[in-house]
């Protein structure tokens, strides 16, 4: 993403990104099959129907799988984590 977009973020791009990286470490998104995970995470990366905004919430969705969408990230969810 950065290198394909120069490291310019959308209007909040960031913030999801951010969203992303803790939901990935706070759910294991990257504890089971590694390239499965990875390979369909760049398959999101490389959408070409999606804005940058959406590719960043789409990967957000996907780490956060099988909880709720949109489901609150606390602090207690962080705990221990790596």
């Amino acid at each position: 993403y950065m290198h394909d977009f120069a490291g310019n973020f959308p209007p909040d791009g960031a913030h999801e990104l951010a969203r992303w990286v803790f939901l990935a470490s706070a759910f294991g998104h990257y504890s089971g099959s590694l390239e499965t995970r990875l390979a369909s995470d760049v398959n999101i990366l490389r959408s070409e129907n999606a804005d940058r905004l959406q590719m960043l919430q789409a990967l957000a969705r996907a780490a956060q799988e099988p909880r709720t969408p949109g489901a609150r990230l606390t602090a207690a969810d962080l705990e221990g984590k790596g």
